[in-house]
């Protein structure tokens, strides 16, 4: 059987849409081959002005603020505004400009999930198609959008897994506050290589993560732009008053753009915050005061405590360290005795990377340790694998460090165990840490290391089953805290209200009226 060649017309007869496949009759096999490609209809050039160009192709008159967003030339630009206030449409029209202005643009687009980020680009879609601009998709991804100039607009589903390989010049995070902290640290690494931007956009929710960070840092590198329901007056005041009914937390977050814990949270960040000793602050610190005779009591010396949490696979080491020191506040005009009142102040804060193996802590603790000279005490979480660094330390610690290994359980009381453990609930130890922050009594310097970490971490608790809220947040900073402030209340119970304190064991006590704990 023969095949008889097909006679192709010459390219200039054919419509411009038109291909035209051709067969070899040489070789017998099928070759396809593009006769002619469709004319993309070439943009009118945008005119200088963003503001103008949104107005007149877009149909999107935006409003002051709106345009302060579509002006910003910001390398690094976040929204913290209510819901409906148009945060994606004003970066959809702002994205679409910057990918008409400058061919081959990458720009990605994150949010809690791949469908919340398809809204983004069908807006996007949306402002395209009022600019009879013709597109596709993306080779290979499913929710993407190609522009005549090369220009690609990409949704990346929220996992770590679809961060491997991409880059960008523009990163957007649409509703970030919901956007999981590990998955943004793998994503942003998006712009590392090309120095791209990254706009992130979103109503505020809880008071850590990094949306949260990155509203409140203080380095000056992000524009932010901060709006709430008040600016939006087409909004249903008869909607907004039954969602204020209804929630007043969740209206508080979602309208008024208030960064506030979960109903179930330990501890709010205003609560942390409050321990934190500004530089030049000298106000007095703690909770029962305690007056000495001259003569008849010694004030005792201060005393140290460092706590270590050792982690798991996926949990860091922690070690954490206060000291307790007594604080004179002068003379009582009654009783001619020095008023002094006992106070915590976190010394040090350090956290482990994840993964970091039990030989490498160990020698991390021991040099951490070799820098103490003064008699301390070390309690160390000796759950899980602690038992092998508990004996190793046992064996290697010198004669001021005295070793107090701790079982955290679930139960209720405090217990005695066998080799020297101690077996203490995790509900007690935090309370005792978080009434301790409530009266007072302990307090963190600014400037100290790690003290960001403790606070995230802090805020993160769940008041249901006192562990963190999400699978992917940590506590082992705050155990190590926590270990050290249950330790240092074991030996000085006035660093709690109405708690009679260690020395009153070696003198007389006499209480007169409303004052504790006299010393006389």
């Amino acid at each position: 059987m023969q095949y008889e060649p097909l006679q192709c017309q010459s390219p200039t007869r054919l419509p411009a849409t038109t291909p035209k496949v051709c067969l070899n009759a040489a070789n017998r096999n099928y070759s396809s081959q593009i006769i002619a490609l469709p004319t993309p209809t070439t943009p009118t050039e945008a005119p200088e002005n963003i503001v103008e160009w949104a107005t007149a192709k877009l149909g999107f008159t935006p409003t002051a603020k709106q345009a302060e967003i579509l002006e910003s030339d910001a390398k690094y630009l976040i929204l913290c505004c209510n819901r409906q206030w148009g945060k994606t449409t004003t970066i959809a029209a702002k994205a679409l400009y910057a990918g008409l202005q400058t061919p081959k643009l990458k720009i990605v687009i994150l949010s809690r999930s791949k469908d919340q980020a398809s809204l983004m680009l069908a807006k996007i879609a949306e402002f395209v198609a009022a600019l009879l601009l013709p597109t596709r998709r993306v080779l290979g991804q499913s929710h993407s959008l190609l522009l005549p100039n090369g220009t690609s607009f990409c949704a990346v589903p929220h996992t770590i897994s679809t961060t491997y390989g991409r880059t960008a010049n523009v990163f957007i995070v649409d509703e970030a506050a919901e956007v999981s902290d590990a998955v943004y640290r793998a994503a942003s690494a998006f712009v590392g290589h090309t120095h791209g931007k990254i706009w992130l956009l979103s109503a505020p929710t809880r008071q850590s993560g990094f949306f949260f960070n990155y509203w409140h840092d203080l380095s000056g590198q992000w524009h932010r732009v901060f709006s709430n329901v008040h600016d939006c007056p087409d909004i249903d005041p008869d909607f907004l008053a039954m969602e204020e009914r209804a929630d007043p937390i969740a209206f508080s977050r979602n309208f008024l753009c208030q960064f506030t814990p979960p109903a179930n949270r330990l501890c709010s960040r205003e609560m942390a915050m409050a321990i934190l000793l500004q530089k030049g602050d000298d106000r007095p610190c703690g909770a029962g005061i305690v007056n000495y005779l001259r003569g008849a009591a010694a004030i005792p010396a201060p005393r140290k405590y460092i706590a270590l949490d050792l982690g798991q696979r996926f949990d860091h080491s922690a070690i954490a360290a206060i000291e307790v020191t007594w604080r004179h506040l002068g003379r009582d005009p009654y009783l001619f005795t020095e008023q002094y009142q006992a106070q915590m102040r976190i010394t040090s804060l350090h956290r482990f990377p994840v993964g970091l193996s039990y030989e490498k802590t160990y020698e991390l603790v021991m040099e951490r340790l070799s820098q103490e000279h003064q008699n301390l005490e070390l309690i160390v979480d000796a759950g899980g694998p602690g038992p092998p660094v508990v004996d190793r330390l046992r064996a290697s610690l010198p004669s001021h460090i005295v070793l107090k290994p701790v079982i955290i359980t679930g139960g209720k009381g405090q217990n005695t165990l066998t080799g020297g453990y101690i077996g203490i609930p995790r509900r007690s130890l935090l309370s005792t840490l978080l009434m301790t922050m409530t009266v007072g009594s302990i307090i963190c310097e600014e400037g100290t290391p790690g003290w960001d970490i403790f606070v995230s971490e802090l805020v993160e608790l769940s008041g249901a089953t006192t562990h963190p809220a999400g699978g992917a947040m940590h506590d082992d900073l705050v155990m190590a805290v926590t270990l050290a402030v249950h330790a240092a209340v074991r030996d000085t119970p006035s660093l709690l209200p109405g708690q009679p304190s260690e020395p009153e064991t070696k003198t007389r006590r006499t209480q007169y009226g409303h004052q504790p704990n006299r010393l006389l």
